[in-house]
């Protein structure tokens, strides 16, 4: 939910809007070297320890950026407090009803959560004219690991969804050539027109989700580069509440988020570090999908027409 344009001004939303620069993340850079370091340094890349370390900030680092959704939609909405309440259940009943899906269809739930998130980084590219550009532009950050890491993908969508994952995988890497000549065309476009540091920051986290192990990659692009932006937008949102308040709500929040996620996900606290991670990404689409909804309805509540 970040950056150039922000949805208190009901504009749309995306971190590489045009004609306007986009500031590059400052733990970026330091980060991109340390994970650099981390993957190139040979067999230990895809240690045990490697894995549960990716795991835990993709988890730390990732969930606070959707820790807010529910205070920026009372106020986006104006809700009074038996409409907000309302929302909260509706929100906490998206996220279930994921669970559930994993639970009882978890091919099914597999596709929802690559859908999903393809088109909330999607959200990234907004110099791209239609969101169906944008989604097979967010989808990139899904086909680049599912092609340069076949094997690592495919065991953790087995992981995650029993032997058909395998067939997703290789969905993925069929769909991977469009995905990525559009973010490159999108690269191209955003360097072209002004953003230089965003096109480059970019670039080298989808080379990072080429070249480093997947639970690396995708680390170094979700917690360091599209989060940090988003978190951004969050601040323009409330621009009324201090760094404290801010801190303290979203710790409290993104506790929360794992706890429930450590009780409807099994294997999120399991020995085996390859279990571990399926399931934390199961968690994030646990979490994706209301904090998509709800900000789907944000948007088409303040684009609609006035009467």
């Amino acid at each position: 939910m970040a950056a150039s344009a922000s949805i208190a001004d009901g504009t749309v939303r995306g971190t590489g809007a045009l004609g306007s620069s986009v500031s590059v993340p400052r733990l970026f850079w330091p980060a991109a070297l340390v994970w650099a370091w981390i993957g190139l340094s040979g067999s230990q890349s895809n240690s045990d320890l490697v894995t549960i370390g990716a795991l835990l900030v993709m988890l730390l680092g990732g969930l606070p950026h959707g820790a807010y959704d529910l205070a920026i939609g009372n106020r986006m909405l104006a809700l009074d407090p038996r409409r907000a309440f309302i929302l909260l259940l509706a929100y906490i009943g998206v996220a279930l009803a994921m669970a559930g899906l994993w639970t009882f269809a978890p091919v099914a739930a597999l596709v929802v959560f690559l859908l999903s998130a393809a088109l909330h980084f999607g959200e990234d590219w907004a110099m791209l004219n239609t969101g169906l550009l944008r989604a097979t532009g967010g989808a990139s950050v899904i086909a680049i690991p599912a092609i340069f890491h076949r094997d690592e993908v495919s065991q953790l969508f087995m992981l995650m969804c029993g032997p058909q994952g395998e067939h997703v995988a290789r969905v993925a890497v069929a769909s991977g050539p469009v995905a990525i000549l559009v973010m490159l065309t999108a690269l191209a476009r955003a360097y072209m027109e002004g953003n230089r540091q965003w096109a480059l920051a970019q670039a080298t986290a989808f080379v990072g989700l080429a070249v480093l192990p997947p639970q690396l990659g995708f680390t170094l692009f979700f917690v360091f580069l599209h989060s940090p932006l988003h978190m951004r937008e969050v601040r323009r949102a409330l621009p009324d509440w201090s760094t404290a308040r801010l801190a303290s709500y979203g710790l409290a929040i993104c506790a929360a988020a794992v706890l429930g996620g450590a009780v409807l996900v099994d294997n999120l606290l399991s020995e085996q570090p390859d279990w571990a991670l399926a399931s934390g990404f199961q968690v994030l689409s646990i979490l994706a999908a209301p904090h998509l909804v709800l900000h789907w309805i944000i948007d088409r509540t303040r684009t609609a027409p006035r009467q």
